[in-house]
């Protein structure tokens, strides 16, 4: 892959409209706004994603990736936000509630979680 491909640059999802996702390599996107339709099949390989924000348009794929390859994912789900972006997460979408935690689940045959936060910072 040469270059970064937009999949999503729309605070919405419509026909011919997709929300926000940058992939910028592989294994990589900004935001995950139109993950799964953006890629398709390829959306296995994506093990990295950065947000910019919390906002449902931003985040939205992350819940389906997981969960649509957990059983072939040999590799962690990372995910690099702002600290408050991830509590984000934690407390409203990977709190067992509204979908799982895969923090604490792991992945296949391995003790190492198949979802994994890290924290960025401002400018860094």
């Amino acid at each position: 892959m040469k270059g970064i491909k937009i999949l999503g640059a729309l605070g919405s999802r419509a026909e011919n409209a997709n929300s926000t996702c940058i992939l910028v390599s592989r294994e990589t996107v900004i935001d995950a706004g139109n993950i799964m339709q953006g890629l398709g099949d390829n959306a296995k390989y994506i093990n990295n994603i950065f947000f910019s924000h919390s906002h449902l348009d931003h985040i939205v794929d992350c819940a389906f990736l997981i969960d649509n390859f957990f059983s072939t994912r040999r590799k962690p789900l990372k995910i690099f936000a702002l600290p408050h972006t991830i509590e984000v997460l934690k407390k409203n979408i990977f709190n067992c509630v509204i979908w799982p935690d895969f923090t604490k689940i792991y992945l296949k045959n391995t003790k190492t979680p198949s979802l994994q936060y890290i924290p960025i910072a401002y400018n860094k």
